[in-house]
């Protein structure tokens, strides 16, 4: 009688009872963290071809330029609200006396 236990009629079955079970694990992402950050309106340069461009100014004094798709009906002075993603990109523009919403196309900083 062959007492070997490496014959290959043994070996699969090694292999088998050896191999690590696999394991699925869920990947669990986080909703990308938004917030919604007050700004004054300074000034509309108006239409630019098919967006509108206007000024705007933050809390600490930094101004932007903003293009977006729909008009708000703003007045220089008056507040707005701009909608920054958790990847910091500006996504949107509202203008809380009319509830008028837009998305935002560009951001430049004025230098």
């Amino acid at each position: 009688m062959n007492r070997n236990l490496l014959s290959s009629a043994c070996i699969p079955a090694l292999i088998f009872t050896m191999s690590a079970p696999v394991v699925s694990i869920p990947l669990i992402t986080q909703p990308a963290y938004a917030e919604t950050v007050s700004f004054t309106f300074l000034k509309s340069f108006g239409r630019d071809g098919n967006t509108y461009k206007v000024m705007v100014q933050s809390q600490r004094g930094n101004r932007f330029f903003v293009w977006y798709f729909d008009s708000l009906n703003t007045q220089e002075g008056q507040e707005v609200l701009i909608e920054i993603n958790g990847s910091g990109n500006w996504t949107d523009i509202s203008n809380p006396g009319n509830g008028r919403t837009s998305k935002i196309w560009k951001v430049e900083r004025v230098r």
